[in-house]
């Protein structure tokens, strides 16, 4: 995550997501959504890794998938009458299932991976 080529492969996603969201209309009424991973795609974990012994929390519904769980939180967004313009995130279970959004944006993470 300190390389040249993790830069390099953010930037690229950064650039797509930016002319994506320049490029596509949307309505005036302020229910115009994107989503956003926090973890590893809008904040670092970095200076976290390099903790021994540092735990990392679950989601507040245990045994629950974290596809299933984003899937869910979406759809609740959908009820509310939110658009999901664009979603952008570090895990496939971020950008996968139902209620995506119009265009996802995975942005690379070669410390861990979410099944």
């Amino acid at each position: 995550m300190l390389g040249y080529q993790y830069r390099k492969d953010v930037q690229a996603v950064a650039d797509v997501a930016h002319n994506f969201a320049k490029s596509t209309p949307v309505h005036l009424d302020f229910r115009n959504t994107w989503i956003f991973g926090v973890a590893d795609t809008v904040l670092s974990n970095l200076p976290y890794y390099a903790q021994p012994d540092i735990a990392f929390g679950q989601t507040s519904d245990a045994g629950t998938s974290s596809q299933i769980y984003k899937e869910k939180k979406r759809k609740e967004l959908i009820a509310q009458g939110y658009r999901i313009i664009g979603n952008v995130g570090d895990q496939w279970s971020d950008l996968l299932g139902e209620n995506v959004g119009y265009r996802t944006f995975k942005v690379p993470n070669p410390m861990f991976y979410i099944s």
